[in-house]
């Protein structure tokens, strides 16, 4: 019995590796450079293994903004934000951070940690001041824009009333801000502000993210039972949208990666599923993929900027120690790597980031930040 065992075992193992190598060769080329990069992800296996990321935080309740090594866990520097401020938004850009800050007359006391996760409902006081302030890499403060004297009084009231998160663009020219009534985009250096006014066709407002200086990627929703988003970017330079539809589907998040708009959904609490799909959108072609993949993976996911690539995320267990990233070729629709790993304590991952085609997962966790190599683009 023992020696047919070992016949069966055999069998099926040259079976496996003839099924392996009967693949096109194109893809064969696509796999060993995927193996190349899976060696240089084995060095970077162990979660204790430091890796340098430099990134620009708010702290909201202790007030300060924060230039963390996230891997080294190092305050690099800092800034105090008092009392009468809050960041409304904050990001990296082109040679140095950029955030958007309002001032009040009064406290704003109004952030609050809840398992975990900070919770702002924001200030309904009036704003005494508004601007956009520039810094370099090491948060030397470089410029202030007054943002009320420029914008018109519309949008500062729509503003003030519906407290819409600011997006600036990867090189610090522009702010954009989506209200009741469309989207509104300024140009921090010439002053000129232009506006895309919301359709009257039954979709809701606009969820948006840029993807460079000249296009404003967003996503719109239509529908109750079925669910139906319209999703592209408007062009600042032609004043032209351009989109697509995906219908029974509900994107809960848009992230970007070189010229592609990426859409996640949510993971449904009572069944803990997803829809599975990925909607990618190619900002420079035109052209959509809705890629498929496995369950919740569809709640956390992004490209490599040049577009090869859909990295996704999911942890295993209830404890957060057991995770697992997975990398598929657009071209193929194949998964092409799997690296499954294990964390000693548990770790909430929350985003990608991307340090010179190094694909990154930031996690929080109980000694502090945590930053994960799951991909090497060449």
């Amino acid at each position: 019995m023992k020696k047919i065992s070992l016949f069966l075992i055999s069998i099926f193992c040259i079976c496996l590796i003839s099924a392996c190598s009967s693949k096109e060769d194109s893809i064969e080329i696509q796999n060993t450079q995927i193996n190349d990069f899976s060696e240089k992800n084995t060095e970077n296996k162990s979660i204790d293994d430091k890796i340098s990321y430099v990134d620009l935080e708010y702290d909201e309740i202790n007030k300060n903004l924060t230039l963390l090594d996230l891997g080294l866990n190092q305050v690099l520097q800092e800034v105090p934000v008092e009392s009468t401020e809050t960041i409304d938004a904050y990001q990296k850009i082109k040679d140095g951070y950029a955030i958007v800050k309002s001032t009040f007359e009064e406290d704003v006391d109004n952030a609050k940690q809840v398992n975990g996760i900070i919770i702002s409902k924001g200030s309904s006081d009036y704003k005494t001041s508004y601007e956009f302030i520039s810094y370099d890499e090491k948060l030397q403060e470089k410029n202030v824009i007054d943002l009320k004297s420029m914008i018109s009084e519309e949008l500062m009231t729509e503003i003030q009333e519906s407290q819409p998160e600011p997006k600036i663009d990867p090189l610090g020219h522009h702010i954009a801000w989506s209200t009741i009534n469309g989207i509104y985009v300024l140009n921090v250096e010439s002053g000129e502000q232009k506006v895309h006014e919301i359709e009257e066709d039954g979709f809701s407002g606009y969820e948006i993210a840029f993807i460079d200086e000249n296009k404003v990627g967003f996503y719109q929703q239509k529908g109750e039972t079925t669910v139906t988003t319209r999703y592209g970017y408007w062009d600042l330079s032609t004043d032209q949208i351009v989109y697509e539809e995906e219908d029974d589907y509900s994107p809960s998040q848009i992230r970007v990666s070189g010229e592609c708009l990426v859409l996640n959904d949510s993971e449904d609490p009572a069944t803990h599923s997803s829809s599975g799909k990925v909607v990618i959108y190619d900002c420079q072609k035109n052209q959509s993929n809705v890629f498929l993949v496995d369950n919740t993976e569809s709640t956390f996911a992004t490209v490599t900027s040049d577009g090869a690539y859909l990295i996704v995320y999911v942890c295993l267990d209830n404890e957060l120690m057991k995770h697992r990233v997975r990398i598929y070729q657009l071209s193929s629709k194949e998964c092409v790597n799997e690296i499954p790993f294990s964390t000693e304590k548990g770790v909430r991952f929350y985003d990608f980031c991307n340090s010179e085609n190094d694909y990154l997962l930031i996690g929080n966790g109980d000694a502090g930040k945590v930053v994960y190599h799951v991909f090497a683009a060449k």
